[in-house]
């Protein structure tokens, strides 16, 4: 009985912390923290870094999605208190059995201040009625809502983070400019060549010859042809530079064995790649 006494405890500290995370978001600002739920009996108190102003009307609209997210149904009282005068400057009643909620002075915004929100649930509430409704399902599993909440929550983040990481490293699909180059991409405006996490930059004649070999991959190009394509009337080349140019090539590609740039003896070259 302990034991389910202490899950009802924990789950409601993650609920309140859910609606000071919320009310928090309401007011524009997701940096600041929520403190640690303090609890004094069935008196639980929400504390906040820093001040903020809110509407009251936004505050009762976050409870209540709150209660239906994390099945939080219980009679409480909830107060807002000014830190400084200890005064309650708002509070409203939730009483299940009537089937209605007691909510006074909707829509007076409350102005920039310190302020705490005690949470009181009727103690003639049965408190363990979330977890006995578990364990007539599984008697062993008492308090397995809260952790099933918490797996999934962990699950859902792992998958998130997952796909994520996936696309960062495919790049942008959407991208007309970003060419798939078997395991590498190529992005002919930033000439650049990216492996998984790795990026290798290109000189403008190296991504002007990968271009034009990737344009005609898997046929032959006369050497004359890639020497007028990449370098036209410029006249700095000599005999050997396409060869040095290839071997560069060569070398950025050599991660992924699929692809290839083959020599065709006395007549140019071609990039072997599956289409």
């Amino acid at each position: 009985m302990n034991g389910q006494v202490a899950s009802v405890q924990k789950h409601r500290e993650v609920a309140l912390r859910m609606v000071g995370h919320q009310l928090l978001l309401t007011t524009g600002d997701s940096t600041s923290r929520v403190l640690p739920i303090e609890r004094s009996g069935e008196v639980y108190s929400i504390h906040f870094e820093r001040g903020f102003a809110f509407d009251p009307a936004d505050l009762v609209q976050v409870i209540d999605k709150v209660s239906k997210e994390a099945y939080f149904d219980e009679d409480y009282v909830a107060e807002v208190l000014d830190c400084d005068s200890g005064k309650v400057v708002y509070a409203f009643e939730n009483v299940l059995e009537r089937n209605r909620d007691l909510i006074p002075c909707g829509g007076r915004l409350l102005p920039n201040s310190c302020y705490q929100i005690l949470f009181t649930f009727n103690h003639k509430q049965n408190d363990l009625s979330v977890v006995e409704e578990s364990s007539q399902l599984k008697e062993d599993e008492s308090g397995s809502g809260y952790f099933i909440w918490m797996l999934l929550g962990a699950t859902l983040l792992i998958v998130i983070i997952a796909i994520w990481n996936k696309k960062s490293k495919e790049g942008n699909p959407k991208d007309s400019n970003l060419i798939p180059l078997g395991k590498y991409h190529f992005n002919k405006v930033t000439s650049q060549l990216t492996f998984a996490e790795q990026h290798f930059d290109l000189t403008g004649k190296e991504a002007e010859l990968l271009w034009v070999l990737y344009e005609t991959k898997n046929n032959t190009v006369e050497r004359d042809v890639l020497l007028n394509r990449v370098w036209g009337d410029e006249g700095d080349y000599i005999g050997r530079t396409l060869d040095v140019f290839i071997s560069k090539l060569r070398k950025k590609l050599e991660l992924d064995s699929d692809i290839k740039i083959v020599n065709v003896r006395g007549v140019g070259y071609k990039l072997v790649m599956s289409v």
